[in-house]
């Protein structure tokens, strides 16, 4: 009799051990549950953080090259000198000698703005800028493809940040975004801007790699 009853036994032993187990876990999960919590889904804008360093330059600016070639005979002006357009900048004594009697040609201001040292922004080169002095023979648009530019003329109420982006980092902008511009020599201001061009054709930086202009 006791052989018959004890696999009866043993089995209702089992059936209740796995009902507690399966009580158990359920209320095990049943806490965890509701111990994490739950948020609300919103939709909204993906905020995107990138720094980057550029060149900041003048958005409009004139540099300044006489007509004709000559000796610089007055200068009128110095670096950092604010212009109106007109204003008279150098007077050019054309020729090479003064045995050359021309008519001498005044060089005035094409804008208004700040006189600036020239600088050529087609060499990679870092540059000091030059600026023209009195006495100095300086060559005319009309007679060299390679005229003597003798100053810049800017207007320095609009300026732009010149950088130089990775192709990896430009598919992260686009014309129209918010941007912050910080400048080394005002430590802890802000200028809000924008991107206004994302330059579509990359060009080889010093290390050969693909880069893009962006304004």
């Amino acid at each position: 009799m006791v052989n018959h009853k004890s696999p009866k036994v043993i089995a209702g032993a089992v059936l209740v051990a796995v009902l507690i187990a399966a009580g158990w876990k359920y209320h095990g999960k049943s806490s965890a549950e509701a111990d994490s919590g739950t948020v609300t889904a919103e939709r909204g804008d993906i905020e995107l953080h990138f720094m980057d360093s550029g060149e900041l330059t003048p958005k409009i600016y004139v540099d300044v090259a006489p007509k004709v070639s000559g000796r610089v005979i007055e200068l009128f002006v110095e670096e950092g000198d604010r212009v109106r357009k007109g204003s008279k900048l150098a007077v050019i004594q054309p020729g090479r000698t003064e045995a050359e009697a021309y008519v001498p040609t005044t060089l005035v201001s094409p804008i208004d703005g700040v006189v600036l040292r020239y600088q050529d922004r087609s060499s990679n080169n870092a540059q000091e800028g030059r600026l023209s002095k009195l006495g100095e023979y300086v060559t005319g648009l009309m007679e060299s493809q390679t005229p003597t530019y003798m100053l810049t003329v800017a207007d320095l109420t609009r300026l732009i940040v010149k950088m130089k982006i990775s192709e990896m980092d430009v598919l992260k902008l686009k014309e129209g975004m918010s941007v912050k511009v910080t400048v080394d020599a005002l430590p802890g201001l802000d200028f809000p801007s924008q991107v206004t061009l994302v330059s579509p054709q990359a060009e080889k930086d010093s290390k050969a790699s693909s880069i893009n202009k962006l304004y």
